[in-house]
């Protein structure tokens, strides 16, 4: 299962690297208890991944994220644990949203 995120990147980090960034959401998602799946092999790395990566010095109202889950989550809390210059605008279930595109 696929899930879909809008975050936002606030003034407060926009002087924060994409791979900082990227680590910061992945503590987050770390924190939240959320059943993400990991890559197979000898490093094992969470399956989530960035529609594009921000420069640095620049925000975002809505940067697109996806994370692969390997069990269906049943509840899934606002952005309760992303710290505040980071805020969850929506989440949603991208298979969904791809057989939507395709049905057009």
């Amino acid at each position: 299962m696929k899930l879909r995120a809008l975050l936002t990147k606030g003034e407060e980090i926009r002087f924060i690297s994409h791979l900082d960034y990227a680590a910061l959401i992945e503590r987050a998602i770390r924190r939240a208890k959320l059943p993400v799946a990991y890559s197979e092999g000898f490093n094992p790395h969470m399956k989530f991944s960035f529609a594009s990566a921000l420069a640095v010095g620049t925000t975002s109202e809505a940067e697109v994220m996806d994370v692969e889950l390997c069990a269906p989550c049943p509840s899934l809390k606002r952005g309760t644990s992303l710290p505040p210059p980071c805020r969850q605008v929506c989440v949603s279930c991208a298979s969904f949203l791809s057989r939507a595109r395709r049905s057009r």
